[in-house]
């Protein structure tokens, strides 16, 4: 199993799988690239970050999926970015 480091050039780091997506302008996708840009929420509104780096970890362990109710969406409350566990 792998996951994937995402880095901002605003500072903000997340750790996601394959499967979770992240806002990208208007679409929710888990196939991200360095340069696209992805939602933060921060000051009461929806900005954007550009990716800087992405980076795969190979991960052996359990991993836990956050579902929120009727939406499926989520904030992180660490790094404030947007997340998608479902369609």
């Amino acid at each position: 199993n792998y996951l994937f480091k995402i880095t901002l050039q605003n500072g903000n780091v997340i750790i996601k799988t394959l499967v979770h997506k992240l806002l990208n302008g208007n679409t929710w996708t888990n196939y991200l690239k360095i340069g696209d840009f992805i939602a933060i929420y921060e000051n009461e509104k929806i900005n954007y970050s550009k990716i800087t780096n992405i980076e795969s970890i190979k991960f052996k362990g359990y991993i836990y999926d956050l579902e929120v109710d009727v939406y499926h969406n989520f904030i992180s409350p660490y790094t404030r970015i947007l997340s998608r566990s479902k369609e």
